[in-house]
């Protein structure tokens, strides 16, 4: 018999993985609909299999003038879908009890936890950025015309986005040192 601790990682990477996988199905459905805030055959079996109902022709028709999307399902339709995933992806890691186990798996399971937390902000505002275009701002027509200029001087240290070496994510979240995605380090 497998002491408590390895059965409950066990626990937390299946839990883990399928999250992963229900996310990444849900955004790749949401952003293959051609046309913005529209819905096709992938993206009406996604939205039935997590119990979202679809938004009206109008509600759709006021999202299409409100956000102008280039493409993809409706904001709205995809939060509510990554709402139900999360939903029950939190319903199975409440059912984990890690308060007596080893450290190592207590913190894991906060992590996951964590990420459960964070991931609707966070991969909505990723999936804005892909289907919405990006925001002109008062200045983007002039400093889009304006020349580059000369290059500054090399002052301080070059900067770089970290991200994990074992999956190639970025790191979503400045305070991360662990990889929401497949549990490496990322220092």
């Amino acid at each position: 018999m497998k002491p408590k601790h390895e059965a409950l990682n066990q626990q937390i990477d299946a839990i883990w993985i399928q999250f992963r996988a229900d996310i990444g199905a849900a955004f790749n459905a949401a952003h293959a609909v051609q046309e913005p805030a529209g819905v096709d055959p992938g993206w009406q079996a996604m939205c039935q299999h997590w119990g979202v109902a679809p938004i009206s022709a109008e509600e759709r028709q006021q999202v299409i003038a409100a956000q102008k999307p280039l493409r993809g399902a409706a904001t709205m339709e995809f939060l509510a879908v990554v709402n139900a995933i999360v939903k029950t992806h939190r319903i199975a890691s409440k059912k984990i009890d890690s308060w007596d186990t080893h450290s190592s798996v207590e913190a894991k399971h906060t992590r996951l936890n964590g990420l459960l937390e964070r991931t609707d902000t966070e991969l909505i505002t990723a999936y804005k950025g892909a289907v919405l275009p990006k925001p002109g701002g008062m200045f983007a027509h002039a400093m889009a015309g304006a020349g580059a200029g000369p290059k500054p001087a090399q002052t301080g240290p070059t900067t770089s986005t970290l991200s994990c070496r074992g999956c190639g994510a970025p790191r979503l979240n400045t305070t991360d040192l662990i990889c929401a995605y497949c549990d490496q380090q990322l220092v």
